[in-house]
This record gives structure tokens, C-alpha cells and sequence, in this order.
């Protein structure tokens, strides 16, 4: 018989039915002892229980399955050994030029505005830099503490003037000598760092 248009030469079974084509069919005696010749010696195999044994047809989703949004490792810590495997796997490798640019456009806009964890709301920051009256503020508080670090004691070197009650609460104090302390910049990163504390 001459083939005819929309006849099916072959009938996959048990397709469009997500089961396996050989899914109900037993094996037999010969083909379970291929199977187990081919898996001697493989450690995966040894004394490992088949993740699906007991399941039937499609395995669905339960609760210890992947869910979207999870991140991977996240908490876990690396042993030494394998951060260093991981450095010395790196080591010597340059990104090209087209990956930095590709990679550049995938993070661009990626941390403006609202989208950046230090938002507040569309306000901007305040500075203070190259304005004349700070910089006598801050000089005048160089002079009353005779160019030494209150904390450290050390005397001259990279000072730098910090204000006891912040600048961006306390907009009637930002030019008060009296809310000024003199910092070397060792001490001044402590302090914002909650290393030391001041008595108000």
C-alpha cells in the first residue's frame, strides 16, 4: 500500500503521556544482570538506595524539592582547602574584553534608585565638601584639640574632624565647635565602625 498523507509509520508508546517507553514492561532475568555488570564498580552505586524507589509514573514536586527563588549553598561555609582549590582554579584566568562588556550591560541599572539597598526615599545626601564655613569649623576644632587624636593621642598626621551628633540629624549643629572632636582617620573608622564610643 502507497504511503498516505497523515499516516503514522511508527506509534511511540507512551508518548504524550510523560511515562517511559518501556514503563509496565519487566525485565528480564539476562538484561537485570547486564545492568548490575555495568554498574560494578561504580561508587555512586555501591549500598546506595535508587532516588526513585518506591515512586510510579511522574515524580511530583513534595516539600525537599527545588523551589524557585532558592539559592543554592546559601549559609554554607567553604573549608580552606576548598577555597583555596577555588583560588588556585581562577588563578592566571582574565575575563575578555567582550565578556566585561557583556557582563557590564547585564548589571547596568541593576542598582538604581529604589533598587539600591541604600534608597531613602529620593533624598540626597547633604555634603559638606569645599564648602568655606566646614572648613573653618573643622580647622577651628583642629586648634582647640591641638592637632592631636582624642582617642589615640597621636599627634598630627592624616586629622580629621568628626561630629559628635551627626551632620544630617542635627542641621543647627553642623557648624558648632562644640560638636566637633578631633580623629586621626585610624580612629575615626573605628568609630563609625561601632569600635568606640563617645560619652554625649
Amino acid at each position: 500500500m502507497p504511503f498516505q498523507k497523515g499516516n503514522k509509520l511508527f506509534k511511540i508508546r507512551g508518548a504524550g503521556t510523560g511515562k517511559p517507553w518501556n514503563c509496565g514492561k519487566p525485565m528480564s532475568e539476562k538484561t537485570k544482570e547486564k545492568i548490575k555488570q555495568a554498574n560494578m564498580g561504580n561508587k555512586y552505586s555501591l549500598g546506595k538506595t535508587p532516588w526513585n524507589k518506591g515512586t510510579k509514573g511522574l515524580c511530583m514536586a513534595n516539600s525537599g524539592s527545588f523551589k524557585k527563588g532558592h539559592k543554592l549553598g546559601l549559609g554554607r561555609k567553604a573549608s580552606d582547602k576548598a577555597k583555596e582549590n577555588m583560588s588556585n582554579a581562577h588563578k592566571g584566568k582574565h575575563p575578555s574584553l567582550e565578556a566585561r562588556l557583556k557582563q557590564g550591560e547585564s548589571l547596568r541599572g541593576r542598582f538604581v534608585g529604589e533598587k539600591n539597598p541604600a534608597w531613602k526615599g529620593g533624598v540626597s545626601r547633604d555634603k559638606h565638601n569645599g564648602d568655606f564655613n566646614y572648613r573653618n569649623w573643622r580647622n577651628n576644632v583642629f586648634k582647640r584639640d591641638n592637632y592631636i587624636c582624642c582617642f589615640c593621642h597621636r599627634v598630627g598626621g592624616k586629622l580629621e574632624a568628626h561630629h559628635i551628633k551627626p551632620w544630617a540629624k542635627f542641621v543647627e549643629l553642623r557648624l558648632d565647635i562644640n560638636n566637633g572632636i578631633t580623629l586621626c582617620l585610624d580612629c575615626h573608622h573605628l568609630l563609625h565602625r561601632k569600635k568606640y564610643e563617645i560619652e554625649k
